[in-house]
């Protein structure tokens, strides 16, 4: 007590004291003022819950491993997924035997839910689904949805997409600010925007300009934030007006290419990972308050088979998948057998297959062929193949299923030359971009836009045999919905190749009898 007493009786009391409290501003100053850090797991794009190729590759419950480690390295840690899962897949074309309905993207919901995706925006395939399968899948979900340039669109009455979770009904709204809080108290608001493309024209989507709606909505949350991110679903094009137009975002976590790329803008950066999470993106971002600067790292990790699946979340793979195998089997499959080993991959995405002739388009329309004998040419519109994907490596029938998850037989027509050839130009040139393009085999195209079946030239007097698919014959798809008018008649493939009519089991038949480098 003597002690203490003398030591707070000092002269020099009053300086230590400043000294002290000084010293102890000056520590809480350096860390209110110390670069605040967080990262986001970006993934899009991705329609397959499983790993692929074999098991060697993707694979959800892997990327959920990975988002555990990063949350302990740092708990300041989202995972986002920037569009398109919903649809297409194989398990969302089969039905669910406890339901009786199709899936539609539930599988999905399920495992991301499982997984901790934090945030989406939607992609374009989104809106592939029914209206009202689509909000039974918002409602499901456990994360958040953002979008500011898509609204739902109820006869002239448009409102923004809302989501009913435990009796409580809210908007999907415009943006996100997710507040961000560290172990020293720092707290950071971090702004979220979502952008779509104007890719699909359901009847119940309404489209804003993605352009100016991210403007309009970053104006409105700049004050109320420290950082800015987008999550967009736009082709490279789009995202490249949307970094020039925004210099003040520095990062857009992009999707809908399919394949991974880090673009350096003149101010900020473009990433995208792979499709079907093969590869995912990791953004470790740092913060400083004082200068209102933000540095940020970002780097490509494969999914492999190197990672360990996360089990609550391989649970819920597992159980999708049993029910997947189960409806292949009862549909005469058997989802392991493996097809063909590829020399080379094949081109699904529907960037490339509704826009030009591809070896997978091609294959496809020769096995037609080749279980329709007669036939000189064989049409396939592009929008049986739901894939969206790049196949390689060892094929099994669940990936033929994956390819052509609706099926279908082929059916023969008898077509004079002056309509094939009107096929052709519709097909190939006013299809464009749509279902509704064609893949062919057996007739080429000559330097001088000439059609030739061998080395013959199309006559348009002339009588040919077509093979096409029962879907296409049937009218269905977009400016050939005059093809119901042609006669058409199924073809007997039982007799000719000894299978039954679908177009999988001829690819199936096709691909185990002729090398891929025959094509």
């Amino acid at each position: 007590m003597q002690l203490i007493k003398k030591y707070f009786l000092s002269p020099f009391i009053p300086v230590v004291l400043a000294l002290l409290l000084f010293s102890c501003k000056t520590s809480q100053i350096s860390v209110n003022n110390a670069p605040f850090s967080f990262q986001i797991l970006q993934l899009n794009d991705v329609y397959e819950i499983a790993p692929l190729e074999g098991g060697k590759v993707a694979g959800l419950a892997r990327v959920a491993t990975v988002r555990d480690e990063l949350i302990s390295e740092n708990p300041q840690t989202l995972t986002i997924m920037a569009g398109d899962f919903l649809s297409p897949s194989l398990i969302g074309t089969l039905k669910d035997g406890a339901m009786g309905e199709r899936i539609q993207g539930l599988q999905m919901v399920e495992t991301m839910n499982a997984l901790g995706i934090d945030y989406v925006t939607f992609g374009n395939h989104e809106f592939d689904i029914s209206e009202e399968a689509l909000q039974a899948r918002i409602n499901a979900s456990d994360f958040e949805w953002v979008s500011s340039n898509v609204s739902q669109k109820k006869g002239e009455e448009i409102a923004p997409f809302q989501k009913n979770k435990e009796g409580q009904t809210k908007a999907i709204p415009t943006y996100f600010i997710h507040q961000f809080k560290n172990a020293t108290g720092q707290t950071l608001r971090l702004g979220i925007i979502g952008v779509t493309l104007p890719f699909n024209k359901a009847p119940y989507v309404y489209y804003e300009d993605e352009f100016e709606k991210a403007r309009e909505v970053y104006e409105q949350i700049k004050d109320k934030t420290d950082v800015v991110i987008i999550i967009s679903h736009l082709e490279i094009a789009g995202d490249k007006i949307l970094a020039e137009k925004m210099p003040e975002i520095p990062l857009i976590m992009g999707g809908h290419d399919h394949t991974n790329m880090k673009v350096e803008m003149t101010n900020n950066y473009i990433t995208k990972a792979d499709a079907n999470a093969k590869t995912v993106y990791i953004h470790r971002f740092q913060y400083d308050f004082k200068t209102k600067t933000i540095t940020v790292n970002s780097k490509l990790k494969e999914i492999n088979d190197q990672i360990v699946s996360q089990a609550k979340t391989e649970a819920v793979v597992e159980k999708w998948q049993n029910k997947a195998n189960e409806s292949m089997i009862a549909l005469g499959y058997t989802p392991d057998a493996v097809v063909v080993n590829l020399k080379e991959s094949l081109d699904g995405r529907e960037s490339t297959i509704r826009y030009e002739p591809t070896l997978l388009g091609k294959i496809i329309a020769k096995s037609m062929l080749e279980a329709c004998p007669t036939a000189q040419v064989a049409l396939l519109n592009s929008g049986s193949v739901r894939i969206d994907d790049q196949l390689t490596g060892q094929i099994t029938q669940t990936d033929i299923l994956r390819i052509l998850p609706f099926g279908g037989g082929v059916v023969l027509s008898e077509w004079k030359g002056k309509d094939l050839l009107k096929v052709l130009d519709i097909g190939l040139y006013t299809n464009r971009g749509l279902g509704g393009y064609l893949q062919h085999a057996g007739i080429k195209q000559a330097k001088d836009k000439r059609w030739f079946i061998g080395e013959e030239v199309i006559n348009p007097k002339a009588t040919y045999q077509v093979v096409l698919s029962s879907f296409l014959a049937a009218g269905r798809e977009a400016n050939l919905d005059f093809l119901k008018d042609y006669p058409a008649e199924e073809v007997d493939t039982e007799k000719t190749i000894g299978i039954v009519n679908d177009i999988r089991n001829l690819l199936i038949h096709y691909l185990e009898n002729n090398p891929l480098g025959d094509n």
